[in-house]
């Protein structure tokens, strides 16, 4: 074989195995947020599937029982195997989750592992299915979470990106939970993470992506009614404004309401009955029971909501009677301690607020629109005690696909977001960290150099060796063979960036170099063998942007440029040493 087929082989061989070294991340990353999507949306069937088959078991009896006795009963005791779970296994599965899943993507170490999630979805199950009126989506929020946390430590062992993986997971599971994929990617960007960074933006995509195509095809929605289909009677004219003001003033307020009885709720439970978790989710299984055994049969399995939306057309005693009960037993379940989430409760509650509004809009206005004042109650009171104006708007258009609704609830939600952050101000899960002795606002007073909140600038090295795109080989096999270094961006006479050189090239031409006895070193230009075009990063670029491409395209430096001059360069040596940096300040 003569030299020149020799290099012509080598050359081809090397172009391949660098291919699928380049890409080998960047497969195995796309495919591990996929299968977090389905992980998703597969727990989020199982868990409604799990409750439906409990609810429908404890409805069948309560026709061949009394009511009275039955309900209670289960509730008891579901409330005790259900708290026994948690106690006993994973404490951190108490209450919704997403509290828990905010404090580990800001650091804390919370545990986010198999167990947790499977804990939380026996537990879950269970309690729900016994007939506590909370709801599945802050479950599937976790339970996702937890599923993200374990396959991106066992699977691709990527601890670097691992919150990012994680903060997809909790996308994926909002999507799959409300059949909401936009949802789930703005619930990543405005609760969990507060971050708007490209690659934020493009894991949580692609979860909520997937968890959200996999659950409407199974049938996962947690609601278990088809908003889309289901109303049918929405419409809007400016003359009720007012009105809906007013729906925003009162969701507003007695959202806040809501957010200080549920902190008033767990204090009492904590500081009033200090017995194990289970008998105070028993007991709140046994209240729950005893007050549904009393009220109409649609109580019983949050059917109210459907009804309301569905038809239309209901008495104005039930709507404060749905909005009564689920208020006082949404406080009751969530204090002590149940695996169960606030979203369903607040889209009730909201439903139920609206559709009183919606009562008064048509005795002064004669229309007949409550449909549409329900679904905008849903969005202003879910706003008004979670925070989220933007991710609250999102979540009913996308669960309806209705644009009349989109300015009611623009209306009714960001005037219900003011109202209730002036009578309560702060976040609710935040609150609830805080009870826990987990201050996040402290958090980040403590950390100002917080590793992912960091920018390619502060974590760069500023003087950079670099080496002339004149050289020959020779000179640049002398260089490499007396710095430890591996690496060195090559710059032309006006210091422009031209390419980037790495031990791995030097080594390739060496290799060449032997198999050739043509090829010598020092009629060889450097420019010959340097890699061009280097991808760089500017100082501003978010640490989680660096990392992502240094390994995504398998780079074991990235030159850091501003206005076109060579300022820095990031190796992962200096990723390293900044996390380290971090670690030694807590």
């Amino acid at each position: 074989m003569s030299s020149k087929s020799k290099n012509n082989l080598w050359s081809n061989l090397s172009s391949k195995l660098f291919r699928r070294r380049r890409y080998k991340f960047k497969y195995l990353f796309f495919v591990e947020i996929c299968l977090i999507g389905l992980a998703s949306a597969l727990s989020a069937l199982l868990l409604k599937e799990g409750i439906n088959f409990i609810a429908n078991w404890r409805i069948e009896l309560t026709q061949q029982y009394p009511p009275w006795l039955i309900l209670p009963a289960i509730g008891l005791v579901g409330g005790l195997i259900s708290g026994w779970l948690v106690s006993a296994f994973a404490p951190t599965t108490a209450g919704g989750g997403i509290a828990q899943v905010k404090a580990y993507l800001e650091g804390v170490p919370v545990p986010m592992t198999l167990k947790v999630a499977v804990v939380k979805l026996i537990g879950a199950t269970i309690a729900l299915g016994s007939g506590f009126v909370l709801g599945r989506e802050g479950p599937t929020i976790q339970m996702s979470s937890a599923f993200a946390a374990y396959l991106s430590k066992n699977l691709s062992n990527l601890s670097a990106l691992r919150r990012q993986i994680v903060a997809a997971g909790a996308g994926a599971g909002l999507a799959a939970a409300f059949n909401a994929p936009i949802a789930g990617v703005l619930l990543v960007v405005e609760v969990l993470r507060r971050d708007a960074s490209s690659f934020t933006f493009g894991t949580a995509i692609l979860g909520s992506f997937v968890g959200g195509v996999v659950a409407r095809e199974l049938g996962a929605n947690s609601l278990g009614i088809d908003l889309a289909k289901e109303v049918t009677k929405t419409d809007f004219a400016a003359q009720e404004i007012p009105f809906y003001l007013l729906l925003g003033l009162l969701a507003g307020s007695l959202g806040a309401l809501f957010n200080e009885g549920i902190i008033s709720s767990l204090k009492f439970y904590k500081n009033r009955m200090p017995i194990p978790i289970a008998l105070r989710v028993g007991l709140a299984g046994l209240v729950t029971g005893a007050v549904l055994a009393f009220l109409p049969v649609t109580f019983r399995d949050h059917a109210g909501l459907q009804q309301i939306l569905h038809s239309g057309q209901i008495e104005w005693t039930l709507a404060i009677s749905a909005f009564v009960v689920q208020f006082l037993l949404t406080l009751v379940n969530y204090g002590s301690g149940v695996p169960g989430g606030l979203f369903a409760p607040t889209l009730i509650l909201g439903a139920s607020l609206g559709y009183l509004v919606g009562l008064l809009a048509q005795i002064g206005l004669g229309i007949d629109w409550q449909v549409t004042y329900a679904l905008a109650g849903m969005g202003a009171f879910f706003c008004a005690s979670i925070r989220v104006p933007i991710t609250a708007i999102t979540i009913i258009f996308e669960m309806t696909q209705d644009f009349d609704l989109v300015l009611p609830l623009m209306v009714s939600s960001l005037f219900a977001f003011f109202i209730a952050e002036r009578l309560s101000p702060g976040s609710l899960y935040d609150r609830l960290l805080e009870m826990n002795g987990i201050s996040l606002a402290a958090e980040k007073k403590n950390l100002p150099n917080d590793f992912m909140r960091l920018r390619a600038a502060d974590v760069m090295i500023r003087s950079v060796e670099t080496l002339n795109v004149r050289a020959n080989m020779t000179q640049v096999i002398k260089v490499f063979s007396q710095s430890d270094h591996r690496g060195f961006p090559v710059v032309d006479d006006n210091n422009n960036l031209v390419g980037i050189v790495t031990q791995k090239d030097v080594n390739e031409f060496l290799w060449q170099q032997s198999v050739s006895s043509v090829i010598k070193s020092e009629q060889v230009l450097l420019s010959q063998v340097m890699t061009r075009s280097p991808i760089t990063v500017n100082p501003d670029t978010p640490l989680l942007d660096v990392i992502y491409l240094l390994y995504q395209k398998d780079l074991s430096r990235l030159p850091v440029m501003d206005n076109n001059k060579l300022v820095g360069l990031i190796t992962r040596t200096d990723l390293l040493r900044a996390e380290a940096n971090c670690i030694n300040e807590v």
